[in-house]
């Protein structure tokens, strides 16, 4: 009876465990948006790039709008 049990609860644990990477992998693969900015991009989105970069301290340059003209 214990037998049954344990292989019970293993199954369970197994099942519950290939549910939630399956439901994990649907959520990261949903999650990623393709990069809009390229080399030589222009506009709104590059000067909130280099805005942010400047502030963490990876970008020296001036807000320029132009992304590494």
């Amino acid at each position: 009876m214990l037998k049954n049990k344990k292989k019970i609860i293993i199954l369970f644990m197994f099942a519950l465990l290939c549910i939630l990477g399956f439901i994990f992998s649907v959520l990261i693969e949903n999650s990623s948006v393709d990069a809009l900015s390229k080399y030589g991009s222009r506009g709104n989105e590059v000067t909130q790039i280099q805005t942010k970069l400047k502030k963490w301290g990876y970008y020296t340059g001036s807000v320029d709008r132009n992304l590494w003209k």
